[in-house]
């Protein structure tokens, strides 16, 4: 039993010192080992501010910690115990496998603060490239308006739909703070490559009820023939499947939610 204390006491120190010493910055890692939980500390900066106190906060909620929003020995002992035990359920489940990762519900209340992206363009000739625009869904709520940092990411699945095995090929994005209000937000990141012909647009924010948790909106995108612009090179979009959404989970929390779609959503995505 010491034994298997000590190695396992070594291990948790192990993944930390190879953050710390990457940024000489524990919070750093703190930060980062939060965010692969599915918390959120905001910025993963090295910097603390009130989003890396609330995620604590939470993440000591769930490990039955006392909850001081703070972390010391303890807390971080704690919090690499419990990214030991996720990374080996993960090893279990690699984004890689075609086996469906396990996806926790969200509460209606969740589900209703969730973005959805209602348009996507390819505007490459300017410097916006891919751009989207994302708003609260069908019966969404954003009147209370929030704050909150925005991951939004662009995929090619080009190559999943010819074969049904490749994963998403990742192809621009943004990391940006943006308020959230009924007006919606514009999304834009920067892209010269070619255009895909099935495109995955993936966003991570937090909701305003629960803002120490993320959550994810998945939707896909169709190029259409008919419209597509010769003069500028610029593809038409329409939505194709989606919006899925569901609670961020792991450190590539897209690529882990198009690996949890079942296999019905897969096909039809190929077809």
């Amino acid at each position: 039993m010491v034994f298997r204390f000590i190695v396992i006491s070594a291990a948790i120190a192990t993944i930390w010192a190879k953050n710390a010493y990457a940024t000489d910055n524990l919070v750093y890692s703190d930060e980062s080992f939060l965010f692969e939980l599915g918390y959120n500390p905001g910025a993963v900066d090295g910097f603390v501010d009130q989003n890396t106190h609330s995620a604590i906060s939470s993440s000591q909620i769930g490990r039955g910690l006392l909850v001081t929003g703070g972390m010391d020995t303890q807390g971080r002992r704690a919090l690499g115990q419990e990214i030991l035990e996720f990374r080996a359920k993960q090893e279990q489940h690699p984004p890689e496998s075609s086996q469906n990762l396990p996806k926790e519900t969200l509460p209606e209340t969740i589900r209703r603060e969730v973005g959805h992206i209602w348009l996507f363009s390819d505007y490459r000739t300017l410097p916006i490239g891919m751009s989207a625009f994302l708003g609260p869904g069908p019966g969404g709520d954003w009147s209370k308006p929030h704050q909150s940092l925005v991951w939004y990411r662009v995929y090619s699945l080009d190559a999943f739909h010819s074969n049904g095995v490749a994963v998403p090929q990742y192809l621009t994005g943004e990391e940006k703070s943006h308020p959230f209000n009924a007006n919606g937000i514009g999304l834009n990141g920067p892209y010269s490559g070619p255009a895909p012909d099935l495109a995955m647009v993936c966003v991570v924010h937090a909701p305003r009820s629960a803002p120490a948790r993320l959550v994810y909106s998945l939707s896909f995108w169709r190029a259409e023939p008919l419209r597509f612009d010769p003069t500028t090179g610029s593809k038409s979009y329409d939505a194709a499947i989606g919006p899925e959404l569901g609670w961020a989970v792991g450190s590539d929390p897209c690529q882990n939610a198009f690996q949890s779609l079942d296999a019905d959503t897969k096909a039809a995505l190929r077809h």
